[in-house]
């Protein structure tokens, strides 16, 4: 399973193809096997979340929004890095998330510029 904590998404980064929509602490949810089951269960994950967020395209790129997670090669490095300074470093990833059940959610939603 995959999906993102309820939260406040914030402008973290962009590129040519899309916006980085970057949650606070660690907001990504991916979980597979008894871990899943267990979460849909209880509402806790024993093995945690990842920092991340959501990508969204921008208007005229032909790709599905998906969530992100970063990862930064380091055991501690990646929940405090945004985005932007991974993108900019080099120094890490941002590794996508395909996912179906939520895109007509992620159709619906609007940018605010507040």
């Amino acid at each position: 399973m995959e999906g993102l904590r309820a939260g406040v998404y914030t402008l973290g980064a962009e590129d040519d193809d899309g916006l980085y929509f970057i949650g606070k602490d660690a907001c990504v949810i991916k979980l597979g096997g008894d871990n899943g089951d267990d979460f849909l269960r209880t509402g806790q994950s024993r093995v945690g979340f990842l920092p991340g967020g959501l990508w969204l395209p921008r208007k005229g790129v032909s790709e599905d929004p998906r969530l992100f997670y970063l990862f930064s090669g380091e055991p501690s490095g990646a929940t405090g890095a945004p985005v932007g300074a991974i993108i900019a470093s080099g120094r890490g990833d941002v590794i996508f998330v395909d996912y179906g059940s939520e895109k007509e959610f992620v159709k619906g939603l609007r940018i605010s510029d507040r």
